[in-house]
């Protein structure tokens, strides 16, 4: 899948359905897919714009959409239409 949107998030904001509060400010993608498909998974990789590959972990998934820190990986090479490639073995 592919990331439809990029949010810069301050501490203390709220994820998902009040989930958790940020402890940091971070930059967040969204993802189209929930979380009855991603049983065990914790973490994801974004595939940059220049092909670095880069594992984030997923903050919270809900029903269609899963929120993803990308904070480790550099503005530059993210946007809204990079890779997000998930599996079983990144738990």
């Amino acid at each position: 899948t592919y990331i439809c949107d990029i949010m810069y998030l301050k501490t203390g904001a709220n994820i998902g359905y009040n989930y958790m509060k940020l402890k940091n400010n971070a930059n967040c993608a969204v993802i189209p897919i929930g979380y009855y498909s991603f049983e065990g998974i914790n973490k994801v990789i974004i595939e940059g714009i220049s092909g670095n590959r880069y594992k984030c972990d997923i903050l919270n998934m809900m029903h269609d959409t899963s929120i993803v820190d990308v904070t480790n990986v550099p503005l530059e090479d993210l946007r809204k239409d990079c890779k997000v490639i998930f599996s079983p073995s990144l738990r």
